[in-house]
C-alpha cells in the first residue's frame, strides 16, 4: 500500500528531467499563474536585447508577474507565446503591421 508515494515521486522526477533536458526557454511565471491571457504589458524587444540570458518582466491583470527569458544554447529554437491587440485584419495588411504567417 506504500507504493503510491513511490510511484508519484518517480513520475515527478521523470517530469523534471524531461524539462531540464529540453532547455529553459520561454515565459516563466513568478507566481504560479497558469495562463498567458492576462498579460497586459507591451514587451518591446530591441534587436540588441534579443540575446540569450536577457530577461523581461511583464505585469498581468491579476497583479502577478511573468518573466521572459531564454537560457537556450545558440542555434536552438525559442517558441514565443504572444497576442496582438487590436486584432489585425485578416485580409491584406494593416498600417505598419503584417498578418501572422503572411
Amino acid at each position: 500500500m506504500k507504493r503510491a508515494p513511490l510511484i508519484t515521486g518517480l513520475l515527478l522526477i521523470s517530469t523534471s528531467c524531461a524539462y531540464a533536458s529540453s532547455g529553459g526557454c520561454g515565459a516563466d511565471s513568478t507566481s504560479g499563474a497558469t495562463n498567458y491571457s492576462s498579460v497586459v504589458d507591451d514587451v518591446t524587444v530591441n534587436q540588441t536585447d534579443n540575446v540569450t540570458g536577457r530577461e523581461f518582466t511583464s505585469a498581468t491583470l491579476s497583479s502577478t508577474n511573468w518573466q521572459y527569458a531564454c537560457t537556450c544554447s545558440a542555434g536552438k529554437a525559442v517558441k514565443l507565446v504572444y497576442m496582438v491587440s487590436p486584432v489585425l485584419t485578416t485580409t491584406g495588411h494593416q498600417a505598419g503591421y503584417y498578418k501572422l504567417n503572411d
